[in-house]
């Protein structure tokens, strides 16, 4: 839920400032949006949803935020048959934030969900979690070779 208040939070803000160009506002920096909400509070929204994405399953957190309640669920419909919005989705959780020290740490802590994901999520989240394996595949593969492809391959864990 915490997750979920804090996307809306961004939306606002994106939607605000989107509104604001075309009106010609030129307001910067800390200044309110036309929407009212303040850019420091957009990054501090931002900060702790990176936050909460490096934590222990961080990254379902993130998709029930973003697909809804049915991420989690057997047979979610969050996001099947949306192909556009499950590369959206992949491609932000694929790129490291900014507060992580190393795209080598980022991989590290999502790659082992996103593989735990695969197996036990339902099916809008395995979508999103193949689509996110397949651009951290093609934009490092070295990284992902060894944070995910080799970890996938040890004995798992009774």
């Amino acid at each position: 839920m915490v997750v979920r208040e804090l996307l809306r939070i961004q939306g606002a803000q994106r939607g605000s400032r989107m509104q604001g160009n075309q009106r010609g506002s030129g307001m910067q920096g800390n200044q309110r949006g036309s929407g009212g909400t303040l850019n420091w509070l957009q990054r501090a929204c931002g900060g702790l949803l990176s936050d909460r994405l490096m934590k222990e399953d961080g990254v379902h957190s993130v998709l029930v935020g973003i697909l809804g309640a049915t991420a989690g669920k057997g047979v979610g419909s969050g996001c099947h048959g949306d192909w556009k919005r499950v590369q959206a989705v992949a491609k932000i959780i694929s790129r490291c934030p900014s507060q992580v020290p190393s795209l080598s740490h980022y991989y590290s802590i999502i790659g082992p969900q996103l593989l735990k994901l695969l197996s036990v999520a339902g099916r809008a989240t395995v979508q999103v979690s193949a689509a996110t394996l397949s651009l951290m595949i093609k934009t490092q593969p070295a990284l992902t070779r060894s944070h995910v492809v080799l970890l996938s391959l040890l004995p798992s864990e009774p």
